[in-house]
């Protein structure tokens, strides 16, 4: 276990000696980010919009079901009555 923690000593030391690359990358992010941000929006907006919508219906649906709940069967039969002709 020594030898673990001897060498992540060595490699924290030869870590601490490198000089990190200068050079300013900012500008080129800041100006890239509003490009992305359009694209990605859309996508997000729409999938947002229906995953709200089915949320939206299955909590209309579950308090039906949740009103027929004096009778276990009730719920079943009655679906049993809306696809059977």
């Amino acid at each position: 276990m020594t030898e673990l923690f001897d060498y992540m000593d060595k490699l924290a030391k030869r870590a601490r000696q490198e000089r990190a690359p200068q050079g300013d990358v900012a500008q080129r992010i800041l100006h890239r980010l509003p490009d992305q941000e359009s694209r990605i929006g859309l996508p997000r907006l729409v999938f947002a919009t229906g995953y709200a919508a089915v949320a939206c219906v299955s909590l209309v649906y579950g308090y039906v079901l949740f009103g027929s709940m004096t009778d276990p069967l009730l719920s079943l039969f009655q679906q049993a009555a809306v696809v059977m002709p």
